[in-house]
């Protein structure tokens, strides 16, 4: 199984085991250490940078799972990034996928209402995989794939802000902003990605929340 392939089965898999983990969960306060989430996320990758400006902006979707550390620290990983960007005059297209451990620091508060907002800074870096398609221009006017590189793995960082804001118990909304520089032998690659996510979080309950207790 190829690196693409693994991400592909991986990615909704390790939300959906943590959907079901969450099932009995009680609710829980946003930033307490000791909780969990798996979210997925999707948003606009905007390529800039010399290797990029044939290229059209692409949808990109994520996985995520991340663990709260401590009040100020949540450490995750993120899974997918698949993005594909098109050539904008019917040249090269190139698609891109990958999975980078992330640190996420900021501090959650109250704003009244029960609700809780967190802005953040994260970092993360790991592998990117890399693929593109080469068109040529058919007799009938039409872009017809003519040959493809194989998947390369290459290394990658990317840096972002936002905010979270916790919807009712166990759910988490969260804008996000991120910036990503993928380092490879043809002179590097960067896109900045807006994107929203939604999140069920559980873990350790909520302050004066009870717990539940088996039935005798």
């Amino acid at each position: 199984m190829n690196f693409r392939r693994g991400i592909a089965w991986a990615a909704p898999l390790l939300t959906g085991g943590f959907l079901l983990l969450a099932g009995p969960a009680v609710a829980v306060e946003l930033g307490r250490p000791g909780t969990w989430d798996g979210s997925f996320g999707g948003g606009y990758a905007f390529p800039f940078g010399p290797n990029s400006e044939n290229l059209r902006g692409s949808f990109a979707f994520d996985f995520s799972a991340e663990a709260q550390a401590s009040s100020w620290t949540a450490l995750g990983i993120d899974m997918g990034n698949d993005t594909s960007f098109v050539g904008r005059d019917g040249g090269d297209s190139l698609s891109i996928v990958s999975v980078t451990p992330t640190i996420k620091w900021g501090k959650a508060f109250s704003t009244g209402g029960g609700s809780r907002l967190r802005p953040y800074l994260s970092v993360g870096a790991g592998f990117y995989s890399l693929e593109s398609v080469t068109y040529s221009t058919s007799t009938s006017g039409g872009n017809l794939p003519v040959g493809a590189t194989l998947p390369v793995d290459e290394f990658g960082f990317n840096v972002g802000v936002g905010v979270d804001w916790q919807l009712g118990s166990n759910f988490l909304a969260s804008l996000d902003a991120r910036f990503q520089d993928l380092i490879f032998s043809h002179g590097g690659f960067e896109m900045a990605t807006p994107s929203l996510k939604l999140s069920y979080i559980f873990g350790a309950p909520r302050r004066g929340s009870p717990r539940h207790h088996p039935i005798p």
